[in-house]
């Protein structure tokens, strides 16, 4: 994880170690399914900016 991810994380969590832990799991996640050799800012903003799915968007795709 790189150093400014990991300002990234701190700042948004805004000492709620619950959240920083949370979304520290899904960025590992995500960079093991991809196979990503380190977790940086795009993979933050790729994974924390998407839109959430409707149920009806869900089925379609």
């Amino acid at each position: 994880m790189t150093e400014s991810l990991m300002e990234t994380l701190a700042e948004h969590c805004c000492g709620n170690l619950r959240l920083l832990n949370q979304m520290a799991a899904e960025l590992l996640a995500v960079a093991a399914e991809k196979q990503l050799p380190r977790i940086d800012e795009g993979l933050y903003l790729e994974t924390f900016s998407r839109q959430p799915q409707t149920r009806k968007q869900a089925r379609k795709g």
